[in-house]
């Protein structure tokens, strides 16, 4: 069992003298080490500037594609997230039908998003949305 740490790890050793990165090490062992462990057991090894631009070159590689995959992974769960929130409250729009519940959604969006001007007697509305615009004066006129 040792026998084969050994081997194992003198094998990664030369991998990464030879200028490899940890993920390429990984590759091409076939485990999965992690890549703190490795960089604990090369810490010593010395590496010429060309190795050094090569294996800095392939960090910034291996990073924007994880940007790339990161942000379309987000924009998967965004959009997952919003058509979830569409159809959970799908039922809703059967209950705008109701006047007493018109009424109480207008004044709920109302003390939100409504503001009063007492010395000129108006109303004011502060959303720029314009579904929120539409909703706000569709309850109110239902």
């Amino acid at each position: 069992m040792k026998s084969k740490f050994y081997s194992l790890k003198s094998k990664i050793i030369r991998l990464r003298k030879s200028g490899k990165t940890y993920g390429e090490i990984n590759s091409i062992i076939g485990e999965k080490i992690p890549k703190s462990t490795l960089s604990d057991w090369c810490h010593s090894i010395y590496l010429n500037d060309r190795q050094k631009i090569r294996i800095s070159k392939r960090a910034k590689e291996n990073s924007q594609k994880g940007l790339i995959l990161a942000l379309a992974k987000n924009k998967e769960k965004r959009e997952e997230y919003l058509k979830s929130i569409v159809d959970r409250n799908k039922h809703l729009s059967e209950k705008l039908k109701d006047k007493n519940v018109c009424k109480i959604a207008l004044a709920i969006l109302y003390l939100g998003e409504g503001a009063k001007n007492i010395k000129r007697g108006s109303l004011s509305f502060g959303n720029s949305d314009p579904f929120v615009i539409d909703l706000f004066l569709n309850l109110e006129f239902a």
